[in-house]
Parts: C-alpha cells; sequence; structure tokens
C-alpha cells in the first residue's frame, strides 16, 4: 500500500502537469492532497477497448460503484486500437456523466496514446477531434479529467 501511494503521489504531479487545459490546481497542491490522506481524486475511471465495443468502471472512494460498457456507435470506422480506446473512453465519461458531474476523475488507461491525446492532444485528425469533443464535454459538466497510462498487466478489472 505504501508502494502505490508514494507511485501515485510521485506520478500525479506529472499528469497534472500533462494535463494543464483542463486541471486548474498546481502540481504540488496536488502532491500535498494526495500524501495527506485526503486524495483530491475519489472517482476513478478504468477503461478498456476491444473491436467489439467498450467497458469501464468507475470506483468512488475505492469502492466500484458502476460498470458501463457498449458497442460503437453506427459508421464509426477505426484505423487503430488508440482510435477505440478514446471513443471508449469518451463514451465512458458520458455514461457515468450523472456521477461524475463536477468532480475531479482519474481516467487509467492502458494506452499510452489516449493518456497523451487526453492532456494535451494529438496530431491524428480523428483523435483530436474525439480528445476534443471529450474536453468539451468536461467543461460543460464541471469534470476535471486527468488520464494515467497504466500496463495493461496491472489494470484491475
Amino acid at each position: 500500500m505504501r508502494e502505490e501511494l508514494a507511485f501515485w503521489g510521485n506520478n500525479l504531479v506529472r499528469m497534472a502537469q500533462a494535463a494543464k487545459p483542463i486541471w486548474r490546481m498546481s502540481p504540488q497542491r496536488l502532491r500535498e492532497l494526495f500524501l495527506s490522506g485526503k486524495p483530491a481524486v475519489s472517482h476513478v475511471v478504468t477503461t478498456d477497448a476491444s473491436y467489439q465495443g467498450w467497458g469501464a468502471t468507475l470506483t468512488v472512494d475505492r469502492e466500484e460503484v458502476a460498470e458501463a460498457s457498449g458497442s460503437y456507435p453506427e459508421g464509426l470506422d477505426f484505423a487503430d486500437q488508440a482510435q477505440r480506446e478514446l471513443a471508449g473512453t469518451l463514451l465512458a465519461i458520458q455514461a457515468f456523466n450523472p456521477l461524475i458531474a463536477g468532480h475531479v476523475v482519474l481516467h487509467l488507461t492502458d494506452c499510452k496514446a489516449v493518456e497523451s491525446a487526453t492532456a494535451k492532444g494529438s496530431p491524428s485528425n480523428i483523435m483530436q477531434s474525439t480528445a476534443t469533443t471529450l474536453w468539451k464535454w468536461c467543461a460543460v459538466n464541471h469534470i476535471a479529467l486527468i488520464s494515467a497510462w497504466v500496463p495493461g498487466e496491472h489494470m484491475v478489472s
């Protein structure tokens, strides 16, 4: 447990720095809050995607409270897995909106391209368009979204 707290305490600063367009708390303050035992982030959304569809879990105060999954909207043709993962992220955030609106949300993904696109955009037109839609959704619903990459073997289902 102590190693996990140290990992997140050190890495939340890096994530907050990368997510400046959405995140408004200083990285130092975020680290202080996290290490104080009063985490700034109580809502965690974990997502995953495949050719068939997407799935997500919502954890609030370390208790899983909701699951969501589905297929992609008709007409979407993804060129790669990263596009599926980002679309799944958007759909998950929309599905959990009644439970996460107005909160800081830590999003865990096993796709580095999604972590990057949600923080600072993407050179891919499709990824950038989806990321922009996600940013706008979060802004309208007062969601401070911080995405973090977690290796697939460490994702908890």
